[in-house]
């Protein structure tokens, strides 16, 4: 989970664990879903998705990453969704299957896992080799691959429109997540070292960790994995600040 440290007021008391409400689009802007799809895409394509995070899957599963498991006291048996495939080779497949899936993905897989970038970049692939528009195949009609539809005319324009309106500003010290729509976390400290006292009490952060977080106004990302060990990016950012160093 991605944090930011912000400056609000010391008044400031929007409801902890919610979206800003200036954030939030009125209700007569929200759209609803598109009834004949799910995310935008047809079956047909999301099927493909499916297959694609599969073969993307395997990348995980060669003789290399057996190694690396094993090395690491990881279990080595093959993913389920494999070990349950009818008619399936006897053997795992060989380290040259990463080419294909490199080639597909366009860049290597980290630490073995290819993530949904990935699968969207592997998808395309495959339907511009089958002589297709990715832009155009396997995108809903009635939607045009947006995934909701229009209440009333202009509704779409209106919302496009549309502008956030951030939380005021002022000396106070609050933590916000900023994984999705940003949302106040801690209450609103008047010095740093009270969201520090905080951090620590409250949600199990090493002091230097909550200080780093401060320092650098905030954390991307959930964790990091250096060596095969997961480092949490807020509550481990006083090491992972010396690891982007070095």
């Amino acid at each position: 989970m991605s944090v930011e440290v912000r400056r609000v007021p010391l008044d400031f008391d929007a409801p902890l664990g919610q979206v800003w409400q200036g954030y939030v689009a009125p209700a007569e802007l929200r759209m609803p879903l598109c009834p004949a799809c799910r995310y935008g895409h047809t079956a047909a394509r999301e099927w493909l998705e499916t297959f694609t995070h599969l073969l993307l899957m395997l990348a995980d599963e060669t003789t290399a990453a057996v190694r690396r498991k094993r090395a690491r006291g990881q279990a080595t048996t093959m993913h389920p969704y494999f070990q349950h495939l009818l008619d399936q080779p006897p053997t795992r497949p060989g380290d040259d299957i990463e080419e294909l899936t490199v080639g597909l993905a366009g860049r290597p897989p980290r630490d073995g896992m290819h993530d949904g970038l990935d699968r969207w970049n592997a998808t395309k692939a495959i339907i511009t080799a089958a002589g297709l528009d990715p832009q155009t195949w396997g995108v809903c009609a009635r939607c045009s691959g947006e995934g909701r539809i229009e209440a009333c005319p202009g509704q779409a324009a209106q919302l496009a429109a549309w502008q956030p309106v951030p939380p005021p500003e002022g000396p106070g010290w609050q933590l916000w997540s900023t994984s999705g729509d940003p949302t106040p976390t801690t209450p609103v400290f008047a010095t740093a070292d009270g969201l520090v006292d905080h951090l620590v009490r409250e949600q199990g952060y090493r002091e230097a960790a909550a200080r780093q977080v401060i320092a650098d106004g905030g954390s991307i990302g959930s964790l990091w994995l250096v060596g095969g060990q997961p480092y949490h990016a807020a509550r481990d950012a006083d090491q992972t600040a010396v690891m982007r160093k070095e």
